[in-house]
């Protein structure tokens, strides 16, 4: 309860291989993260870029760089019917596939003001995808390419 990350640099040896950023559990409801903060942190060169699971609480992604990712950049494994979590202020460049990625949303997850820059699903272009979403997305102010972004 209460993690935060702030201000921390984690770069891997290549963008094919290792999560640098990987806590929590596939699962709403076990071993979850409550009230955590990861704010003005850089990854770059990994397989994934921030990835979270077991999400609870308040949460917050805010004002991070991941840069040469391979896979999906910020990826939530799975959000609890009571978590509220703000992925506000990134910029995410040079991804293998999408921006956003979800497993399972029970709760409320709202993307603000991201900025992302030539990354996508390389079969449709797509930057967000939702494995499982029963709670509330919202998409607020985010572009891609210089472009608005809805999330769509």
């Amino acid at each position: 309860d209460g993690l935060s990350m702030v201000n921390c640099t984690m770069t891997g040896v290549s963008s094919k291989t290792g999560r640098l950023f990987d806590l929590g559990t596939d699962s709403p409801g076990s071993n979850q993260l409550l009230n955590i903060t990861i704010q003005g942190c850089t990854v770059s060169e990994a397989q994934q870029g921030i990835r979270l699971g077991g999400l609870n609480g308040k949460c917050f992604i805010k004002n991070n760089t991941i840069t040469n990712v391979a896979h999906n950049a910020i990826t939530l494994r799975s959000v609890a019917a009571d978590a509220v979590v703000l992925v506000e202020g990134n910029t995410i460049a040079n991804g293998g596939d999408r921006a956003f990625r979800i497993g399972s949303n029970l709760g409320t997850v709202t993307y603000k003001n991201n900025v992302i820059t030539n990354t996508g699903d390389p079969t449709d272009g797509s930057n967000y995808k939702a494995n499982s979403n029963t709670g509330t997305v919202t998409f607020e102010g985010n572009t891609v390419d210089g472009a608005a972004w809805s999330g769509n």
